[in-house]
């Protein structure tokens, strides 16, 4: 067996063989490549939408919104809606100089939250009751001005929020009036005590988000609209409530559910997020067809690589049987030649895929959103298929050429 084994490593040696090897070997991973980046981004799009709070959160109201109690209470007896807040008492934007470092500008997005809608709670605890100010904010911190900006960062810059743990933050914010009348009548301090750390989403971007209670965002919103008189001549704050609610589904299986129940009150109701299915879809035929278009590629390139390299190497059969080499045993040289050019170009396209994967897994570990926050899935359809059509080329030529192999004088 040693033998053929030299007679094969004797052939493959040619600088041409090497370099379809490598040809083939990189097309391999570039299949590979694309099926892992589509099947990333598509498990990616898939929890994020079940994480983010956006896509299982809706504006709701009704045609006159006159009641707002009798219209808060409805929403209470649906199933699955784990948290109804007024418009204006939602989400807001905070800065602290607490939070800032050299590279964080120390924003962050406060969303309104009960026991019931907390992410998992790591250190720390849950609201004990709504009679202070509580925030809980993630274990992997970046506190900055932009869900955008936070790609940049790498994990050096996290924030150590554990040192705050149970200590009060000072926050300072303006009301409304402040663009207009730069008036300290509308520069508010407000001191939330952080009692909690919560588990950052796998999918979902919340590395600048807290979560408060409903006295500490109802506060908010009563010192954001001070003073502002609507048409009609109510406050602000109270045409603001007026708009609706803003109401919380626990599940992104539940959302169907309760939109059904919606539907049958006669609300109105639309959610703060969105997908783009057409995007997602238009993408993924894209990456399909560049799939198939390079596995074609392989196949014919294979195949004429082949049929060129038996014919390079007519000569070389001859040599062969000058040296009393027999039919069968030309005929193994060739087989064998035939086989482990193919394996070769399927370890080649390996390593090169293992290579690339490790280097993107060391740059989103040191970049972690540099993609947001993909994780890595491996799709093995493509590399499965191209490695049956290497199978397959190379059982075509064999049968093309076989014979020519063997009474070749």
């Amino acid at each position: 067996m040693k033998n053929y084994i030299d007679l094969v490593k004797f052939q493959l040696r040619k600088k041409s063989n090497i370099l379809s090897i490598l040809a083939i070997g990189i097309a391999i991973s570039a299949v590979f490549i694309i099926s892992v980046y589509m099947a990333s981004q598509n498990s990616y799009i898939k929890n994020e939408m079940q994480d983010e709070i956006y896509y299982r959160t809706m504006l709701v109201s009704k045609e006159d919104n006159k009641d707002l109690e009798k219209i808060k209470e409805e929403l209470e007896e649906i199933k699955y809606i784990n948290n109804i807040s007024y418009v204006p008492e939602f989400q807001y934007g905070l800065q602290t100089d607490d939070f800032k470092t050299t590279s964080l500008s120390g924003d962050i997005w406060v969303f309104n939250a009960t026991n019931d809608t907390l992410p998992e709670i790591v250190e720390g605890t849950n609201f004990p009751d709504d009679d202070n100010y509580y925030l809980i904010c993630p274990v992997n911190f970046y506190p900055t001005n932009s869900i955008n900006e936070i790609e940049k960062y790498s994990s050096s810059e996290k924030f150590n929020i554990r040192s705050y743990l149970n200590k009060k933050i000072n926050f300072t914010y303006y009301g409304d009036k402040y663009y207009t009348t730069k008036s300290d009548n509308y520069t508010f301090t407000i001191q939330p005590k952080l009692i909690g750390l919560y588990k950052n989403s796998d999918y979902s971007v919340d590395e600048n988000i807290c979560y408060a209670n409903k006295k500490f965002m109802t506060t908010i919103a009563i010192n954001n609209y001070k003073d502002e008189v609507a048409d009609g001549g109510i406050s602000n704050y109270e045409f603001q409530k007026s708009q609706g609610f803003i109401v919380e589904i626990d599940k992104a299986d539940h959302v169907n559910y309760v939109k059904n129940e919606l539907k049958s009150k006669d609300f109105y109701f639309e959610f703060l997020g969105v997908v783009d299915r057409e995007g997602v879809n238009k993408f993924n035929i894209e990456m399909n067809i560049i799939c198939i278009l390079i596995i074609t590629v392989v196949f014919l390139f294979n195949f004429l690589i082949l049929e060129k390299d038996y014919t390079e190497n007519e000569e070389y059969y001859n040599f062969l049987k000058i040296l009393g080499y027999n039919k069968n045993e030309r005929r193994k040289v060739y087989i064998l030649s035939n086989i482990v050019k193919n394996v070769f170009c399927i370890i080649v396209g390996i390593i090169a895929s293992v290579i690339i994967c490790a280097i993107a897994y060391l740059v989103l570990n040191y970049y972690p959103f540099l993609l947001r926050k993909y994780r890595l899935v491996f799709d093995f359809k493509y590399f499965i298929i191209i490695t049956f059509i290497l199978l397959f080329v190379s059982i075509i030529n064999i049968l093309i050429d076989i014979n020519k192999v063997g009474d070749y004088e």
